[in-house]
């Protein structure tokens, strides 16, 4: 992780008692003011971002430095792994709120452990944006395409892969999907399979999809 740490500071504020920041070098990628420096079991942590200016954090008092072997942002999520054995994972949900108003929204964020985490998702279900907003081209060469219900969907040739994610005109992700024959056809042209994966390795977002169990490669 480019050498980043986790600093966990005493503020002297009674509101927001802690500062916990992950910094890379002298740049700090993430901060906020916590209620508490780590979440007690399946309770979540309520914080502020935090606009220290650099002399108000050099007076701060530390009290934890460890390294960060792991971090990913999924949309509205900070997902982070410590470098240590115990109480290394930990996740920072960042909400956005309507004001009571109508007028404008403010920010919530909550720090939560992995326990806590699992332990949400156990009572809840997992909900997506609608179909509906996707734009998705299918190669115009595909047989038997998948379906995508309520999704706007449009048949063309795509430079490569099967499915398109698309903006406008722009392909936001590639998808290019395989039966467990078509993939067994193709370690014999091995070279065609290469130059493949090298298309699709140049776009951001790709992946390659193989319709078969795991017990058909045993």
């Amino acid at each position: 992780m480019h050498g980043d740490i986790w600093i966990v500071q005493s503020t002297g504020n009674p509101q927001f008692p802690y500062r916990i920041a992950i910094s890379r070098g002298t740049k700090t990628l993430f901060a906020v003011r916590a209620k508490g420096k780590w979440p007690g079991s399946g309770t979540n942590i309520f914080c502020i971002r935090d606009g220290s200016a650099p002399e108000d954090v050099d007076i701060f008092e530390e009290v934890e430095r460890v390294p960060v072997v792991g971090m990913d942002v999924f949309g509205k999520r900070i997902s982070v792994t410590l470098g240590r054995p115990n109480r290394k994972r930990c996740e920072f949900l960042i909400l956005e709120k309507a004001r009571k108003s109508g007028v404008g929204a403010y920010e919530q964020i909550f720090f939560r452990t992995q326990a806590a985490i699992q332990g949400h998702r156990s009572r809840s279900k997992i909900s997506l944006r609608g179909a509906a907003e996707l734009e998705i081209a299918i190669d115009s060469r595909e047989r038997y395409a998948w379906k995508f219900p309520g999704a706007e969907t449009v048949r063309k040739t795509l430079p490569v892969g099967d499915y398109a994610l698309m903006r406008g005109e722009t392909i936001v992700a590639l998808v290019e999907r395989k039966t467990f024959d078509n993939l067994l056809g193709d370690f014999g042209s091995i070279v065609v399979l290469h130059q493949t994966l090298r298309e699709l390795s140049g776009y951001d977002s790709a992946a390659v999809v193989i319709e078969a169990r795991y017990g058909d490669f045993l």
